[in-house]
């Protein structure tokens, strides 16, 4: 079983695999905690490789993490070092890799190519993002933190998908997710990254009139197309805040800030330690929900 678009999973599947994240992330013993939930996969036998075709920090380390924690090895593929330096073909490295573990997690700049691997490998692959395409994981993730947040009633909830709604990989990921729940979500995108000919699309003045209950923030893309700068009423900082977001959900700590990182200069560092700020401790649940994924996949199945 692999893992490469949202539209693989159920909403049963999900819910599934937040509520065992969830019960994870609470066990008082977590290690024993997976070892009597998935005793027949034999964890410490397992190994993960991770190739990264384009750079990563967190999702790549996340990964690592979450099997070391699980008791499983680790081998990183690095590109830079390796025989695609003297030709070899794209598809002999992923069937060289498939040898050398048991579970794939891939990231490539090239949009839909985790199909063709996934193809060409019998091994369960996992998608660590592909170009402008799909995040799954990072998607999932997110709408944990949501989930987390706001319990069974964060499908009554608005969503604003702010900043480079043209060209992010976890914004197309996560508003999959958000159709698949009928969550309610509008695009508040930098200038000239709009979802083209899309209903949902907003302007900055009508965010406040939205009144929304997460703000998923995302930084320009230059790597992806012509780099411009973002106009500076756009950058979230306290100011911001006061001006735009409801001051009953801030005093009540109703309101949830997300970003997938890394950021540049959309979100002011001044505002990291707010309540609402939610994207350090997303690092620290990705482990969790990250090492739960591994599993369903070595499992081949989400269902229990």
């Amino acid at each position: 079983m692999s893992l490469i678009k949202i539209s693989q999973l159920s909403k049963e599947n999900i819910l599934l695999l937040f509520n065992y994240t969830k019960k994870y992330i609470k066990s008082p013993k977590p290690n024993v905690f997976i070892k009597l939930m998935f005793k027949d996969l034999q964890l410490e036998n397992k190994i993960l490789v991770t190739a990264f075709f384009e750079p990563s920090t967190r999702t790549q380390l996340s990964f690592e993490s979450a099997m070391l924690r699980l008791g499983g090895k680790v081998l990183r593929f690095n590109k830079e070092n390796s025989s695609i330096k003297k030709g070899e073909t794209f598809t002999d490295t992923i069937k060289t890799l498939e040898n050398y573990g048991d579970i794939l997690v891939i990231r490539h700049s090239e949009n839909g190519i985790l199909d063709t691997i996934s193809n060409i490998t019998h091994k369960p692959v996992i998608n660590g993002g592909d170009g402008s395409g799909e995040h799954p994981t990072q998607a999932l993730l997110d709408l944990f933190c949501i989930w987390l947040k706001f319990g069974n009633d964060f499908v009554n909830k608005t969503i604003v998908l702010y900043g480079d709604c043209s060209n992010s990989r976890t914004i197309a990921s996560l508003s999959k997710l958000l159709d698949l729940f009928n969550i309610k979500y509008y695009y508040l995108a930098y200038p000239g990254r709009y979802k083209i000919n899309n209903y949902s699309n907003i302007a900055l003045e009508y965010l406040k009139d939205i009144n929304p209950d997460v703000i998923y923030c995302t930084r320009m893309q230059n790597e992806r197309t012509e780099g411009c700068n973002i106009p500076r009423d756009m950058i979230i900082n306290q100011e911001f805040i006061e001006k735009h977001i409801s001051n009953e959900k801030i005093k009540n700590n109703e309101f949830l800030l997300l970003h997938p990182l890394p950021r540049n200069e959309e979100i002011d560092s001044s505002i990291d330690k707010m309540l609402y700020s939610g994207y350090f401790k997303a690092m620290d649940y990705s482990v969790y929900l990250r090492s739960m994924i591994i599993c369903f996949m070595l499992n081949n199945t989400f269902d229990l």
